[in-house]
């Protein structure tokens, strides 16, 4: 399955996983940490996914996956030290990441993790919970884990609910999707910038309907607000909203829809554009 488009390129899934028969002895759940220059976070990132883990499943029934892309500090050696299985990437983007973690993994359910994000157990048993209950993917709301600008609180308010409630689309920083839905989605596109967790949840619309949005918050850090300031959130908001009328240099958000195309689902449930 493939989405044609000049801005817009699926990512390239390889994936080494035997089928769920065969698996039901071994790693049912992993976790893709995407990790680049980290080393401050990355192992209280792996620790909180442990002790969540911990009263909800059986040690060998998950694995935690550090996908290092190109780190110039120790993001690699500390979490081979914290018991994650390491990979690199060196694609240049997160999605890419993602997708080399994903092609490394073993379980049939999938929670990509960013760095900076807290896992907390109830967040993750209701997660188990939706999977149970037939959700094929989903997230849940973000709330900052450390200082956030005013600014960018109420900026996340709006965030919340234009792209997690009314748009259904699901945050990278905790996105779970059965391995079969993300397989056939063809994963996360390459060569975003921003918006490849949009851009995914999309494609996995069209295919398998909307998101399960789960009550339970997600904590991830606000350096990105602090880092990056108002402006360039209000472009990426723009971008999202309006993709026709931004005027940018690289691929964005959905700009697959340029030209009028438009996802379409196919008598055999492909899609199509």
């Amino acid at each position: 399955m493939t989405l044609r488009g000049a801005a817009f390129r699926p990512g390239v899934l390889c994936s080494s996983a035997r089928s769920d028969k065969e698996t039901s002895l071994a790693t049912r759940l992993s976790f893709i940490v995407p990790a680049c220059n980290e080393a401050a976070m990355i192992a209280s990132t792996i620790l909180a996914i442990r002790q969540s883990a911990a009263g909800l499943l059986g040690v060998d029934d998950y694995e935690v996956i550090v996908v290092d892309d190109n780190s110039r500090d120790a993001t690699l050696s500390i979490a081979e030290a914290h018991g994650a299985v390491t990979v690199k990437s060196g694609g240049g983007d997160i999605g890419a990441a993602r997708n080399r973690g994903f092609s490394v993994s073993n379980g049939q359910r999938l929670i990509f993790v960013d760095a900076d994000t807290v896992v907390d157990p109830q967040l993750l048993k209701e997660t188990l919970t939706a999977w149970d209950q037939g959700a094929k993917w989903g997230s849940a709301l973000v709330a900052p884990s450390d200082e956030c600008p005013r600014w960018a609180s109420f900026l996340g308010i709006f965030y919340n609910f234009y792209y997690a409630r009314w748009c259904r689309c699901a945050y990278g920083c905790y996105f779970f999707v059965r391995r079969d839905a993300f397989e056939g989605a063809g994963g996360f596109p390459e060569g975003l910038c921003e918006g490849e967790d949009m851009a995914l949840s999309k494609r996995l619309t069209v295919l398998y309907g909307r998101s399960q949005l789960l009550r339970n918050r997600i904590h991830s850090s606000a350096r990105k607000a602090r880092e990056f300031g108002f402006w360039y959130h209000m472009r990426l908001l723009w971008i999202g909203m309006f993709p026709g009328k931004s005027n940018t240099p690289h691929p964005d958000v959905v700009t697959y829809r340029d030209g009028g195309r438009r996802l379409t689902r196919s008598q055999d449930g492909s899609a199509n554009s």
